[in-house]
């Protein structure tokens, strides 16, 4: 990526919404945002120097981000001590970045400002943990590849993001067809349908339109109609509910 380098050593195919993509802050970080915040893993080996430099950049937005959640003090000088540290980290940013084709420096910015965000929330993480050695434990773990998610057969480390979802999506799918088995999950079909019923619209219908016992109805803590067309009706749903205030709160008071 630099400008001794073709623009060709790094060539990527752009989003047209590309310069309008969301970036990310430590305060969003947590939302997604478009798959270009992710250096790509070639870029190592086709561009090293380009590569150490988005690492560079990164690390000095964790500087940027801690000094702008820092107290300010009254004193004028203190506050200049501050903003240098800032302007440091900008200047040093745009050293690094010269000399790059407009288009991959647009890239070079959103690497590193999505990267330097969740890099300090990965930092503020570590600090907030209750016990720090549990934290370190984990990436550890999860490092040396003693990670996996149900039904993968690799650690976690060597999967691909789509993989994950996928062993997401195959957990849910087996807790729920246990649920069914408990009878806590009750799927219906068209052919639960109570005569004359069928021609009233999906979203329309409820419980009593289905030939299901009561004791399956109180039982059950979801219910879920799904049509031919794959249109869906929740008919019951408890898994959302939330626990009510305790009473008499006001006499939960803190001991002296």
């Amino acid at each position: 990526m630099n400008h001794e380098q073709t623009p060709e050593t790094v060539a990527l195919e752009l989003p047209e919404n590309f310069a309008d993509a969301p970036r990310l802050t430590r305060q969003t970080a947590t939302e997604p945002v478009f798959d270009w915040q992710i250096v790509p893993p070639t870029l190592k080996d086709e561009d090293p120097a380009g590569f150490q430099k988005i690492r560079l950049a990164a690390t000095l937005d964790l500087l940027k981000f801690e000094v702008a959640d820092l107290p300010h003090q009254n004193q004028g000088h203190q506050r200049m001590k501050l903003r240098n540290v800032v302007n440091f980290v900008d200047n040093t940013k745009n050293f690094l970045a010269s000399g790059m084709p407009p288009n991959m420096k647009q890239l070079y910015d959103h690497w590193t400002d999505n990267l330097g965000a969740q890099a300090w929330n990965v930092l503020d993480s570590f600090f907030k943990a209750h016990d720090q050695r549990v934290f370190l434990h984990m990436v550890n773990l999860f490092s040396n590849g003693m990670m996996t998610l149900p039904g993968m057969d690799k650690p976690l480390c060597q999967t691909s993001f789509a993989e994950v979802v996928a062993a997401e999506d195959e957990e849910e799918r087996l807790y729920w067809k246990h649920q069914q088995r408990l009878g806590l999950f009750v799927p219906l079909t068209a052919d639960d349908l109570k005569a004359g019923a069928g021609a009233t619209p999906t979203e329309e219908l409820t419980l009593d339109d289905f030939k299901l016992a009561n004791q399956q109805i109180d039982k059950a803590v979801l219910v879920v109609y799904e049509d031919a067309d794959g249109t869906r009706n929740v008919l019951k749903d408890l898994t959302k509910e939330v626990s009510p205030e305790p009473e008499n709160i006001t006499e939960l008071e803190p001991a002296l």
